[in-house]
Formats: C-alpha cells, structure tokens, sequence
C-alpha cells in the first residue's frame, strides 16, 4: 500500500485515495464491462465478475498516465482449478478537472 491508503469498493463507481497531499475522491468506468462479462461467461466463470471488479478499482490510481493492470484469480471450471488471467488499460485522462479514470478490458486467459 505504501503511502497510499485505499478504500476498498464493491463493483464500478466512486473510489477515494488518502495520501500526503491530502484526500481525493475519483471515478472509475469500466467502458466495456459488458465485454469482460461475456468473456467470463463464455469460459462459465461470471461469478467471478464483481470480485475482478473490485481488484481492478484498488488498482486504479490517481496518475493520469497510461497503465496496464493485470489481476489474476484461481476459480474452478468442470472440477478443475484454473488461473484467471486479465489484464487492463487505464486509459490517459483527458479531462483533467472530472476526476474520472477510464478502464478498459483487453485479455482474459486461462491456464492450469
């Protein structure tokens, strides 16, 4: 966590970063969740949503540089543990006085 304290969420929405500089309320939106929901349900693994979601806005920070975040999960799919692998675009803000960071979905693999 370093100097960083971070308010854990449940789903998409208002986040907050305690740091040095003082309190900062911000946004987060994921802009192709309904991608990452059909690739999860396509591999039969949509239960997994809400908590990659959850990761993905401890992850998000308050830079306005592009980053890409990659989370990881184990689920089991047919009896078998399986490692989720996905991986995310924090998008350059343009917009600096909206407090809103764009997420974007690109990858989700699976492996044993």
């Amino acid at each position: 966590m370093g100097s960083r304290g971070r308010v854990p969420l449940v789903g998409l929405g208002k986040a907050q970063i305690n740091n040095e500089r003082g309190n900062y309320m911000f946004y987060v939106n994921l802009i192709n969740r309904a991608y990452l929901e059909s690739e999860l349900d396509r591999h039969g693994i949509l239960d997994l949503a809400e908590e990659l979601i959850e990761r993905l806005i401890e992850h998000v920070s308050l830079n306005d540089i592009y980053e890409r975040v990659f989370i990881y999960a184990v689920s089991v799919v047919n009896e078998v543990y399986k490692k989720v692998h996905t991986q995310f675009n924090i998008l350059e803000n343009e917009d600096e006085e909206e407090q809103l960071r764009k997420v974007e979905f690109e990858v989700l693999t699976l492996s044993e």
